[in-house]
């Protein structure tokens, strides 16, 4: 079987064959004023790489092209992750349906998205444990002020009664705390060098064809700045920035308000200014929503698309060993072959769908907020950023998408409710207002919108086949950041659909982190 082959592949890897998966390449404090970045041999290696990374993945699609199938898959769902799989699948000559519950896509989740596409990835370890626990904690304390710090992550009471929510939580612990320390590196450092690879090929999908799409999703590539507010934090051990393979350099205090100057009247939350910054120079991100839906009009073609199609649930045949049946909503039904690929790409609902022919699927909804203000509702043109601002102490996400600038904070677990608490979001818009006093009166009319991210318990994403109902496919997770790994994770997929193995070894990483059969289990 595929995954036999994959596991073998993770054998081999485990005895020695493993390489970690890039360095940082900063390590001491590096003061900038306004001149331009140049790291020549870095960009040589890194345009080299992606020069043969797109040849190599053309090659591959040209030999799939070229042997004509009569294989059919459905995508249930519309987002980024949807969209990219079906036209992955349709590249590979399968006949692709795609089910999208709204009126156009990428209108959830993928809408609400921050944007960020830093390569970078947050771990589910012992801290991730306690900080997500201590979060929770915090926001259950009543009667807060607007002026309080906001909690990374609320917790919605409700939950608490919820049966995937606490079979989830009980496997997000142990993840967390129970893994061998060489568990969670092999993990963290495989799960690195796809998100290096997936934001490669998506970017070089937006730089191609002289940049169309890159113009259609606003592509910032002028970095993430993060603050600092502690001497503590100017230890260059501190910023692993999640273990990921971003370069940085800091950035001295005198120089930060020159290198941004959307920051010349920030208002810290502590008290006191930024004594430095991390600036991920290198760092990219972009507005989700708008790639999603410029991407799907020059790459479904041939593709049948149903959009206002809510599935309601899935039903298994006679002998419960395949996807017969869709149903919806409106009550309509469509009938499923037995050699026909249902693809479960949507996002935090892929675990209500599943559990509709019995299967659990560990990940849990984390409801991100975001403010979107108009460009044009700012006076001062100075006030908007340049690049995304990260303000670590409320958690605050600050970028320009074109005429929208927007901020993006904090995760509530509140189920599958995708309307915003009105408390939670007035603390976020007194915080950014207070924050950002240029653009207060543009955040005062901001329209805040939600999306459910789906919370993978182990923290890596669910791509493949079910081990148990053999036409049934996911590909869904993590729940941070997803949007930049959606046409990575779209390739692994077809590649699995499509039984191409070839392709699969060819992959800078091991992909049976990702496998269902292990975590994918019965109700």
């Amino acid at each position: 079987m595929l995954w036999q082959h994959w596991f073998h592949r993770a054998n081999r890897a485990q005895t020695g064959g493993f390489t970690a998966v890039g360095t940082l390449l900063a390590t001491g404090t590096v003061s900038i004023g306004l001149g331009i970045f140049c790291f020549p041999s870095q960009a040589r290696s890194e345009a080299t790489r992606q020069n043969a990374n797109q040849a190599q993945y053309a090659d591959h699609k040209r030999e799939s092209q070229n042997q004509q199938s009569k294989r059919r898959a459905i995508v249930v769902g519309g987002g980024v992750v949807g969209v990219a799989s079906a036209a992955e699948l349709r590249d590979r000559k399968f006949h692709v349906t795609l089910l999208e519950s709204n009126s156009s896509f990428a209108s959830e989740c993928s809408f609400a998205a921050a944007g960020g596409m830093q390569r970078t990835n947050p771990q589910v370890n012992r801290e991730k444990w306690k900080s997500t626990v201590k979060s929770w904690i915090k926001s259950m304390i009543p009667f807060q002020s607007n002026d309080a710090q906001l909690p990374g992550l609320f917790l919605s009471s409700s939950v608490l009664f919820d049966p995937q929510f606490r079979r989830w939580f009980r496997l997000f612990t142990y993840s967390s705390l129970y893994k061998t320390a060489f568990e969670q590196e092999y993990q963290t450092q495989n799960m690195l060098g796809f998100t290096d690879w997936a934001i490669g090929g998506i970017l070089d999908v937006m730089h191609a064809n002289d940049g169309v799409l890159s113009k259609a999703c606003n592509l910032n590539e002028n970095g993430a700045l993060q603050l600092l507010y502690d001497e503590s934090e100017l230890e260059p051990s501190r910023h692993a920035m999640f273990n990921g393979t971003e370069p940085w350099v800091f950035i001295s205090d005198k120089d930060l308000f020159n290198v941004e100057k959307s920051l010349q009247d920030f208002q810290s939350p502590i008290g006191k200014p930024p004594i430095s910054a991390v600036l991920q120079y290198r760092a990219v991100s972009a507005h989700c929503a708008r790639f999603a839906r410029a991407y799907a009009s020059k790459n479904l073609n041939g593709v049948d698309i149903k959009f206002n199609a809510k599935v309601k649930r899935l039903e298994l045949s006679e002998d419960q060993s395949h996807i017969s049946m869709i149903h919806f909503e409106d009550g309509a039904t469509m009938s499923v072959e037995e050699d026909t690929d249902v693809v479960l790409a949507t996002g935090s609902w892929v675990a209500p769908l599943a559990r509709t022919v019995g299967r659990f699927v560990p990940l849990y909804p984390m409801k991100g907020y975001s403010l979107i203000a108009n460009v044009s509702d700012v006076k001062d043109e100075t006030a908007i950023p340049s690049r995304v601002i990260v303000e670590p102490h409320d958690n605050l996400f600050l970028s320009r998408y074109g005429d929208q600038v927007r901020v993006a904070a904090i995760g509530e677990f509140d189920g599958l409710n995708t309307q915003p608490n009105k408390s939670i979001a007035e603390r976020l818009r007194h915080k950014v207002t207070k924050a950002f006093p240029r653009l207060s009166e543009a955040f005062q009319s901001a329209q805040v919108v939600c999306g459910l991210r789906p919370f993978t318990a182990d923290g890596a994403l669910i791509i493949g086949r079910d081990n148990v109902i053999k036409n049934l496919s996911y590909n869904v997770g993590p729940g941070f950041n997803g949007w930049k790994v959606s046409l990575g994770a779209a390739r692994v997929l077809a590649a699995v659909l499509a039984n191409d193995t070839k392709y699969i070894d060819s992959l800078p990483f091991d992909i049976s982190i990702f496998q269902p059969d292990g975590r994918v289990d019965s109700w």
